[in-house]
């Protein structure tokens, strides 16, 4: 719920505030999920579905955004960088845009710097 939560903020700012705001209005966006391991039930749609319908509705150009990772990683770099891509390219996806995780931002280390000293009240 975390995650489907974040998502909604952050489609919401963009298309309310965004100077680019009527172009993210248009564009097809969802939430999926990766990194099943085993004959496990998991979270649904499995991006590699996701990937493959909007090859089927026409999306020829995609960017994806692994939300949940503030790190680059096996999963990132491998699960979404490699197979995912390859299912894109085999599906007629001809641009695929895995944008990076925060890693070590700035901007990222200060927001976790101040939300740490504001929980221990300093």
């Amino acid at each position: 719920e975390e995650t489907k939560r974040s998502v909604e903020a952050i489609l919401t700012d963009l298309r309310t505030r965004s100077e680019h705001r009527d172009l993210y209005a248009r564009v097809p966006t969802t939430l999926a999920f990766q990194s099943r391991v085993g004959p496990v039930r998991w979270l649904e749609p499995s991006t590699a579905d996701v990937v493959k319908r909007f090859a089927r509705e026409g999306v020829r150009d995609l960017v994806l955004v692994p939300i949940s990772f503030v790190s680059d990683h096996i999963e990132t770099l491998y699960e979404l960088g490699y197979e995912v891509r390859e299912i894109a390219r085999a599906h007629g996806i001809r641009t695929f845009v895995l944008v990076e995780a925060l890693n070590d931002s700035e901007t990222f280390a200060e927001a976790l710097k101040e939300i740490v000293l504001e929980a221990l009240g300093a």
